[in-house]
């Protein structure tokens, strides 16, 4: 969050875009019902590895909760965070994690608007982020 403040702050004043984008694993909860939580923990290492392997180091990853992944990308448009979160999709739907064998996750991006403060971005990114579970999971929402 104090990431994303400073975010906020910088693109106020230079007028420089930046999006995010958050994703979450699918019927992760199965995973650790039936690998264990081993298991489980070793997805969400593995997910992470793919994800920064992936992303500029000037983009802030972090772990929102649970199984729930949020990646700030400043100086990125919304065209272009779509992209790159379709890329971390196929990604992460094509890796072989042992035991459990692949995975799959849902994205939502969006990008910071001039009438955005915080709590209004991230509301559209969570809203992204439902609407890619709702169209059936594995896929990737932007607005």
């Amino acid at each position: 969050m104090d990431v994303l403040e400073k975010e906020v702050e910088m693109t106020k004043r230079n007028k420089k875009p930046f999006s995010l984008i958050m994703f979450d694993l699918d019927h992760f909860k199965n995973v650790n019902d039936y690998f264990g939580h081993a298991a489980g923990d070793m997805v969400l290492k593995r997910v992470a590895e793919i994800v920064k392997e992936r992303i500029r180091k000037t983009d802030c990853f972090a772990r929102w909760g649970g199984e729930e992944f949020i990646i700030l990308l400043p100086e990125t448009s919304l065209n272009n965070v779509s992209d790159i979160a379709e890329v971390l999709r196929l990604k992460i739907s094509t890796a072989k994690f042992d035991d459990v064998d692949n995975v799959t996750a849902s994205f939502g991006a969006t990008d910071f608007k001039e009438s955005d403060n915080i709590d209004t971005v991230l509301l559209r990114l969570d809203n992204m982020l439902y609407e890619a579970k709702n169209n059936g999971r594995n896929c990737v929402c932007a607005g």
